[in-house]
């Protein structure tokens, strides 16, 4: 019952292309391959863990903007 808009992804390789494409919020780690960093929405400062830290941070930090404005 969640839509795409309502979904974010990280990801680093190749595997990972179609989901980072389909989401609204899409994060590569520092570490990624280029071709995911180009496709993503935003590419984080940290690697593996760290990133998944950082966007998960970035991404509460929006909702609670979003649940602020309403």
């Amino acid at each position: 019952g969640i839509s795409m808009d309502e979904m974010a992804y990280i990801g680093d390789s190749s595997g990972d292309l179609t989901a980072i494409r389909e989401v609204s919020h899409s994060i590569a780690p520092a570490n990624a391959i280029p071709k995911v960093k180009e496709q993503a929405h935003k590419v984080m400062k940290g690697e593996a863990t760290h990133a998944v830290l950082e966007g998960y941070e970035q991404i509460v930090e929006m909702n609670r903007e979003t649940a602020g404005a309403k």
